[in-house]
């Protein structure tokens, strides 16, 4: 459980793809809901929002039986990306976008950029790289040195944590870190000099983290969050935008893989009041009334005008 103030509502906790139950303690998923209200309420957590892990035995309703409700407090990610490591080479190749297996193909050929796996020493690296496609984005970056320190000396020893690289003639061009769990490996984080763009350092970067990723076992590569746009243009129901052609999520899309919806989040508000509160807020008819007062005050305004 991870939480942090979030004034004016108090502490706000976080559990992502969580909590865990082996098939053959099921019957717990009600106990440990209510464990989990327990926590947040002997913790001071103002409210707590799970995001149940994918393709488990832990849903939402178990969350709703304990009193939590639908997410309306943050914007969790709820759509994923992944590739099936368990087709060939080729067939993920082919799978690819005409576009991006062409550059693959062609950085190959060339034979300067070099792949490598990152040790301790070159964490510092790739921060800085990370930080360097940020500000390109005007995003701030996350996580920051500090929390990936942390992150490196807690799972790395696990082997849970693995740091890659692409490199020419010694230049750290861009890095990836991936985490692994079970049949699956994240393609978590990545960075970015700006350099060599003609060469696809990135292309590269993830075609060889997916061979890796293939050598090791693992059945799924998760490229992480994708905009939930991204399910009507899959499904043919609308164009891509030139602003999306350009979004992390349509970069994704060109390897080939499928998306995946994730359990929608919900949160659990300690406050007895600040409950029904949050529930009469949030509640169909009070959206209603929102959008139907929004759509009229463009209509009053126009009125006052004349």
């Amino acid at each position: 459980m991870l939480w942090r103030p979030m004034s004016p509502f108090g502490h706000v906790a976080y559990v992502t793809q969580g909590p865990l139950l082996s098939d053959d303690c099921t019957g717990l998923a009600t106990q440990l809901s209510l464990s989990l209200c327990k926590a947040a309420r002997e913790y001071g957590i103002s409210a707590l929002i799970v995001n149940p892990p994918r393709d488990g035995n832990y849903t939402t309703e178990n969350l709703d039986a304990a009193g939590f409700r639908p997410n309306h407090l943050v914007r969790v990610i709820d759509t994923t990306y992944e590739l099936d490591l368990r087709k060939s080479s080729d067939e993920l190749l082919q799978g690819m976008r005409e576009s991006r297996r062409k550059n693959i193909r062609r950085g190959l050929r060339s034979g300067r950029l070099a792949f490598h796996e990152g040790h301790e020493a070159e964490l510092r690296i790739f921060h800085d790289l990370m930080c360097a496609t940020c500000r390109r984005q005007s995003v701030i970056p996350n996580p920051d040195w500090r929390s990936l320190s942390a992150m490196w000396q807690l799972y790395r020893p696990k082997s849970c944590l693995h740091l890659f690289f692409i490199a020419l003639d010694g230049e750290h061009v861009s890095g990836g870190l991936v985490i692994t769990f079970g049949e699956r490996a994240s393609f978590w984080k990545m960075g970015w000099s700006g350099n060599h763009a003609k060469l696809r350092p990135n292309d590269i970067l993830h075609w060889e983290i997916i061979c890796w990723a293939k050598r090791q076992g693992y059945r799924f590569l998760d490229l992480m969050g994708i905009a939930s746009k991204a399910l009507e243009i899959d499904a043919g129901l609308t164009v891509p935008s030139k602003e999306f052609m350009k979004s992390p999520s349509f970069y994704k899309m060109g390897f080939g893989g499928r998306i995946v919806k994730l359990p929608k989040s919900c949160v659990y508000v300690d406050n007895p009041v600040l409950r029904i509160v949050y529930a009469l807020a949030f509640s169909r008819f009070c959206r209603q009334a929102m959008l139907t007062t929004l759509s009229v005050i463009p209509k009053l305004h126009r009125r006052c005008k004349r």
